[in-house]
């Protein structure tokens, strides 16, 4: 039989109430969290000058989900700047660090 606090921890953050004020929201959505190595091979790619993703993925090793998803973390604090240009059928994301 379970315990009642074992269901407790099985629960996600975001349905403990004291906890959901520290969340990041956009648009009124929850953001999943990315871990800080995964914010820190992205950053240490970028440089001020335009990276493409596909470069961005080919030197940290991460998935286009996992760079988009820290990409989001880091627009929302005003830390990168993102464009996007389309390039015959394809449309192609570019990342580079704020000049702030």
């Amino acid at each position: 039989m379970l315990n009642f606090n074992s269901i407790q921890k099985m629960k996600p953050d975001y349905i403990n109430k004291h906890k959901a004020e520290k969340l990041r929201t956009r648009a009124g959505n929850l953001m999943q969290s990315s871990s800080s190595d995964t914010i820190k091979r992205f950053i240490a790619v970028l440089g001020l000058d335009w990276s493409p993703c596909k470069e961005v993925i080919y030197n940290t090793g991460l998935t286009q989900g996992t760079i988009s998803r820290a990409a989001a973390h880091l627009l929302r604090d005003n830390l990168i700047v993102k464009k996007v240009k389309q390039e015959g059928r394809c449309k192609n994301t570019y990342y580079k660090l704020a000049a702030n």
